[in-house]
């Protein structure tokens, strides 16, 4: 099943992620190519928002205790 639709609100033509508007667009190949570029990005992976000296020190002086 397709994360994103497209669909005319009688203003724009407007792109829908699981209901909600993410995007608004005057003519449909505009939100079309849009919603291409949103369907072919890597979704973003939850590590990435670490910044790199946090994720260094977790990786390198955090001590488990146990």
């Amino acid at each position: 099943m397709k994360r994103y639709a497209i669909e005319f609100n009688g203003y724009d033509y407007v792109i829908l992620d699981q209901g909600s508007v993410v995007a608004a667009f005057a003519t449909l190949d505009d939100a079309y190519q849009t919603m291409r570029d949103f369907e072919e990005k890597l979704p973003y992976a939850a590590e990435s928002k670490i910044p790199p000296a946090m994720r260094w020190a977790k990786q390198n002086l955090y001590v488990m205790h146990g």
